[in-house]
């Protein structure tokens, strides 16, 4: 277990840099905030999972793109 742990510590690491790094980007097209906004709403708002799990998709597909783009530089 010891060696598994090792790896989520390593693996927790290095998502909260990615996190930090594209929280600071600029290049998205709907705000950080607007995309929590959007999720917490449609989750006790709206009590719609679908509308839910459609928020979320899109607040990591773009989470993924800046990183993407910011990695590849």
């Amino acid at each position: 277990h010891h060696i598994a742990w090792e790896v989520v510590q390593r693996l927790n690491g290095r998502i909260s840099r990615l996190r930090a790094i594209t929280m600071k980007s600029t290049k998205r097209e709907i705000s950080g905030y607007q995309r929590i906004k959007n999720m917490c709403e449609a989750i006790y708002l709206y009590k719609d999972s679908e509308m839910a799990k459609q928020a979320v998709a899109e607040h990591i597909n773009e989470a993924a793109l800046v990183a993407k783009n910011i990695l590849d530089k």
